[in-house]
């Protein structure tokens, strides 16, 4: 008896290690963008700074400043994305937003190593950081950030908050695409759908039917959460990853941005 015990216990460890492990390159995937020396060469709009969020760890943001910016979005990338990396290009596309992105623990230049717990937490340290130089802040997320803006746009008060090929939970997400991981194993939430019905601003959603990665089931039961409806669209023929910089998504943030 005992020894089928031991076996037994063994079996369920292996189990647990081969499902609960992996759903961390599910959720996160650190990356960083070679070009810090690009913003520094345009340091007169593109400011790089530290966010000190323990004693040991800090993050690193960066603020794009147009000589008279419109308004001012925080952006909160996906999983792969080096968010302040990306501001390159968010303000190619959209150069007279102002836009702040800090990259999560683990990504970019920043220290650490992601958690949901730590990606939360820092994310209000930014948001109160920037609240303290700016007035009526849009929150714009894409994907996993889509979450964490909705997170933040819970217990803050942005102006609106965009929210880009998001999904109602990983929890979700994971029981659809992997049904066999038993719900003890679920490492991750990233609630998004229980964020919504706390958010007193307006709400816009953009997805993808074509999305390969949320399917628009995870969507739906999102909109059904909003208190404050703002812009809402579900486009055809992108993938997941082409959703934010597609042409039909850039004339309808366009066109937000200019209202």
């Amino acid at each position: 008896m005992p020894g089928m015990l031991v076996v037994a216990g063994s079996s369920i460890l292996a189990i647990f290690l081969l499902l609960y492990l992996p759903q961390r390159n599910f959720v996160f995937s650190p990356s960083y963008y070679p070009n810090r020396s690009w913003f520094k060469e345009h340091a007169d709009v593109f400011h790089l700074h530290s966010l000190p969020v323990t004693k040991s760890i800090a993050l690193e943001y960066i603020i794009y400043e147009p000589a008279q910016p419109k308004q001012t979005i925080i952006y909160f990338g996906g999983k792969e994305q080096d968010s302040v990396g990306l501001v390159q290009k968010l303000s190619a596309q959209y150069p007279l937003e102002r836009w702040i992105a800090c990259n999560y623990r683990g990504y970019g230049k920043s220290e650490g190593r992601p958690t949901e717990r730590t990606v939360l937490a820092d994310s209000l340290l930014l948001y109160d950081r920037m609240r303290k130089q700016y007035k009526d802040i849009s929150l714009l997320g894409f994907s996993l950030g889509s979450s964490v803006a909705s997170y933040v746009a819970s217990k803050k008060d942005p102006k609106q908050v965009i929210l880009v090929a998001p999904f109602d939970s990983v929890h979700s997400l994971i029981q659809i695409k992997a049904p066999f991981v038993p719900e003890l194993f679920i490492r991750y939430k990233f609630p998004t759908i229980e964020f919504l019905p706390c958010i007193s601003c307006p709400v816009h959603i953009y997805n993808s039917s074509d999305d390969e990665i949320v399917a628009p089931y995870h969507v739906m039961q999102l909109r059904r959460k909003i208190s404050v409806r703002g812009g809402s669209e579900e486009f055809t023929g992108y993938t997941h990853d082409g959703l934010l910089f597609s042409p039909e998504l850039e004339q309808k943030l366009q066109r937000l941005f200019a209202s």
